[in-house]
C-alpha cells in the first residue's frame, strides 16, 4: 500500500485521464502507476478551497484487491481513514506436488535412452516431436518421482563450525 498527498490535481483516476501533457510530472506519475497494476482507492475529492473546483490530492494505492475498505475523508484537506484488511483467508491446497529430491533418475535416464528418436519423430512436425517427447518425460516423472508426504518438514542440515569439524 502506498498512500499520500501527491498534489496532482491533473490527474482523474476515477475517469482514467490526465489533463496535461506527456511529459508532465502528473503524467509520468499516472502512467508508473497504470504500469504497476496500482489501484487508486480515493474516489471522492479530498480538497476543498473557496472558488476552486473540489480535487483528489490524497491517493491511496494497492496492488491487491479488497485490502482496504471504507475510506472516509473530511475537512479542507480531507483527513483519510481507512479499514485495513490483515487477515489473510486461509486456502487448504489440496494440488498434489512431486517430491523431486526422491526421484529415480537413473530409471528415467534409461527408458529416455532406450527409445529410438529418430523412429518416434519420423514424419512428424516440430509441434508433434515436442508434444510427444513432454508427454514422454511427464510420464516417466509420474512414474519414477514420489509424492511429497503431506504435513512432514524435513530439517535443514546446515554447515556449522561444529560439521565442518568432523570433516
Amino acid at each position: 500500500m502506498i498512500f499520500g498527498d501527491f498534489n496532482y490535481p491533473d490527474i482523474d483516476y476515477s475517469q482514467d485521464m490526465v489533463a496535461a501533457g506527456d511529459d508532465a510530472a502528473s503524467a509520468k506519475f499516472f502512467y508508473t502507476t497504470k504500469e504497476l497494476f496500482l489501484q487508486q482507492c480515493v474516489l471522492q475529492p479530498t480538497r476543498f478551497r473557496q472558488n476552486q473546483q473540489p480535487s483528489v490530492l490524497d491517493y491511496i494505492f494497492i496492488d491487491e484487491e479488497n485490502l482496504i475498505d471504507d475510506i472516509l475523508g473530511k475537512s479542507d484537506h480531507a483527513v483519510l481513514k481507512w479499514d485495513l484488511q490483515l487477515r489473510l483467508q486461509e486456502r487448504k491446497n489440496t494440488e498434489k506436488k512431486l517430491n523431486f529430491w526422491k526421484g529415480d533418475y537413473g530409471k528415467i535416464n534409461s527408458k529416455l535412452s532406450s527409445i529410438n528418436w529418430n523412429t518416434s519423430f519420423e514424419n512428424k512436425s516440430v509441434e508433434d516431436m515436442w508434444t510427444y517427447f513432454k508427454q514422454t518425460v511427464e510420464l516417466l516423472v509420474n512414474e519414477h518421482v514420489p509424492l511429497k508426504q503431506e504435513g512432514r518438514i524435513k530439517k535443514k542440515h546446515w554447515i556449522t563450525k561444529a560439521t565442518l569439524n568432523q570433516i
